[in-house]
């Protein structure tokens, strides 16, 4: 939901006086912010009546389509929408659009956050446009990083068999505990795939976005597994390197937003030949006001997209 937030001040940057409500069904850890919108409780994302007395249902953005979303892959829900209905920078992966394709063909307008979230589209429908994820370009005051800093911000993934060898020699060689911090963004998920097991007690749980932006800017760097990690570091200034460390249906968000800001090599995947100095070289090679402007590029296309589907 901090989504909502994010789209509801782009909406408002090319309608200022519309009404912006936001729905989602998913559980939440924490209180979301609505400073520029209003919230309507959990239920209402079903509620097909509450849903159609709006005069548009815009959807997004985030990874809906990368993994099962309910309602987005029911067809009678989908059916019974009777609004014009708009999909706003999506991330598509695996099966998961042609198990929503229904309400992939019932948008009006249909954009993803980037191309192998097109790709992953396919033959479903052929008119899909691109838009970055309006968190990462909602416009922010930069935090700078702390002038003394010294550790690194780690933001791991959840623990599966394919990263536990990574991330077990993340601590042995690699992490500082004197210096840096690990963090995790989802504690219930986190915990149960076994993060104390590989992390012990050196870990903050976290439930808000802002926690996150004060703790990275205390610190020299991010390396984050998470997509989140890396968009809320990039986008207060704060230099993160993202890591790759699983199948590109998982991976492909961090990867591609990264290349599509022109830092394709700002990712690691924590080789056996990482160290911390070539981390710092990673995360120094990430030219900020190159990304900030590339943001300010990309914000623009996300208002004039706006601008276009909006009644």
């Amino acid at each position: 939901m901090y989504q909502a937030e994010a789209i509801a001040r782009a909406i408002q940057a090319v309608r200022p006086d519309a009404d912006i409500v936001s729905v989602s069904p998913s559980k939440r850890q924490s209180t979301y912010p609505a400073r520029n919108h209003t919230a309507a409780p959990a239920s209402g994302a079903m509620d097909l009546n509450f849903i159609n007395g709006f005069d548009m249902l815009l959807v997004g953005g985030g990874g809906l389509l990368s993994a099962p979303h309910a309602p987005l892959n029911d067809e009678a829900w989908v059916a019974g929408l009777k609004l014009p209905v708009v999909a706003l920078a999506l991330g598509a992966a695996g099966d998961t659009p042609a198990q929503s394709a229904a309400f992939v063909r019932k948008c009006q307008f249909f954009s993803v956050r980037d191309e192998y979230s097109r790709s992953m589209i396919g033959d479903l429908r052929p008119d899909v446009d691109i838009v970055m994820d309006p968190i990462l370009l909602d416009p922010v005051d930069p935090l700078q990083p702390s002038s003394d800093g010294r550790g690194i911000l780690w933001v791991p993934g959840k623990i599966v068999p394919g990263t536990t060898a990574a991330y077990t020699s993340l601590m042995s060689r690699l992490y500082d505990a004197s210096n840096d911090l690990i963090v995790s963004f989802n504690p219930e998920t986190d915990r149960r795939s076994g993060f104390e097991d590989v992390f012990g007690d050196d870990v903050e749980y976290l439930d808000t976005a802002e926690r996150f932006q004060e703790l990275a800017s205390t610190k020299r760097f991010v390396v984050s597994e998470r997509y989140h990690g890396c968009i809320l570091a990039l986008n207060k200034g704060i230099p993160c390197v993202g890591l790759a460390l699983r199948s590109p249906t998982v991976t492909s968000k961090i990867t591609e937003m990264y290349r599509r800001l022109g830092f394709a090599g700002g990712i690691s995947n924590l080789a056996e030949k990482t160290t911390r100095q070539s981390l710092r070289g990673l995360s120094s090679s990430l030219d900020l006001p190159a990304i900030t402007a590339r943001l300010a590029e990309e914000r623009a296309v996300l208002l004039a997209y706006l601008d276009k589907v909006l009644p």
